[in-house]
């Protein structure tokens, strides 16, 4: 059996390098499988190379922001919505219909916020030390750990 060896790309340039890896959440794992299901995937690592870290953290924070932003415009707007039905007859089908809309509303909402997503850097400590290890390894830094006053 071979075992082909997976190389490192960057996920801000797109370039094969090593660095620190990212965190494998819902969204990277359900791209692989869609990926694997349309036979498009390369079995890439995805890392952030050393050069890209400030941006990738801009990026992340950018992405954060926009899901809270998404987030609070969709609960204003179906409290709003829940208010008006409340205020014009106090129907339980009505109500019903704006709490299905409004969970509908929170889902677009949600997929919207996704058309920003950046994925997080790996923030486990063993994956750090392991990325450390090879970063280290490839640029030849000595790393030196220095005592806390």
């Amino acid at each position: 059996m071979i075992v082909k060896k997976q190389k490192t790309v960057c996920v801000v340039c797109g370039k094969e390098k090593s660095g620190i890896p990212i965190r494998e959440d819902f969204v990277i794992r359900l791209i692989r499988k869609l990926k694997g299901i349309f036979k498009l995937s390369t079995g890439n690592r995805l890392v952030v190379c050393n050069e890209h870290i400030e941006e990738a953290k801009k990026r992340r924070e950018r992405f954060e922001k926009g899901l809270l932003t998404y987030a609070g415009i969709g609960a204003v707007l179906g409290i709003i919505l829940i208010l008006i039905n409340i205020l014009i007859s106090f129907d339980i089908i009505r109500l019903l219909q704006s709490l299905l809309l409004l969970i509908l509303l929170v889902i677009v909402m949600a997929l919207l916020s996704l058309y920003q997503y950046f994925p997080a850097m790996a923030t486990q400590p063993a994956i750090l030390e392991e990325a450390v290890k090879k970063v280290t390894r490839v640029t030849k830094v000595k790393v030196t750990k220095t005592k806390k006053k």
